[in-house]
């Protein structure tokens, strides 16, 4: 039944040919040549979003491995920026101990020098606290008015700042020569 229906499709579509002057391998072919066209209009629209997904998928995954850097990196500061009084007591108490004979002293000089190498591996820097006063990393507390001392220049060391990858997580405090000008 269907091949009678195939047939008389086909049939028609003779006659509608023939009526209008055309061959029917003329027509189907012309058909044939919109639907390939088509197609081809198709494929290369699919292929664009393709690519464009493609290059989303990559934004996300660079997008997501930066922001997963920035949160460790995050996440260490803070760390570090908790470790820094264990540290300076720990350097305070290396200051009192007993004659470096002593083993007790042999102990915590190892014990400090393996808590200073962790942080540096892990890009704990100390703030560089030799030559000029910069407002940026250290922390004026007192004046030093001694007039053989140049202007603005840092004398003394209260207690170490640190940097962590370029950010700086505690100023040093220091004392800055101001040349002999006491105001």
């Amino acid at each position: 039944m269907t091949k009678k229906k195939t047939q008389s499709n086909t049939d028609e579509q003779v006659k509608a040919s023939a009526a209008d002057g055309s061959k029917p391998e003329v027509a189907e072919a012309k058909d044939m040549a919109v639907a390939v066209a088509a197609l081809a209009a198709e494929k290369e629209d699919l292929e664009r979003r393709w690519l464009r997904l493609q290059a989303d998928m990559d934004n996300l995954r660079k997008r997501t491995a930066k922001e997963k850097e920035e949160m460790w990196q995050v996440a260490t500061a803070d760390v570090l920026k908790q470790l820094l009084p264990v540290l300076d007591n720990f350097e305070r108490a290396l200051g009192t101990a007993p004659a470096e004979g002593d083993e007790w002293a042999q102990g915590m000089i190892m014990v400090v020098r393996q808590l200073q190498n962790t942080l540096d591996c892990l890009g704990l820097e100390a703030v560089c606290n030799d030559g000029s006063f910069d407002p940026n990393c250290h922390e004026a507390l007192m004046p030093d008015a001694d007039p053989d001392k140049p202007e603005n220049m840092v004398t003394a060391v209260f207690e170490k700042g640190y940097k962590y990858k370029g950010r700086l997580l505690r100023p040093s405090k220091v004392r800055v020569s101001t040349g002999g000008n006491s105001k």
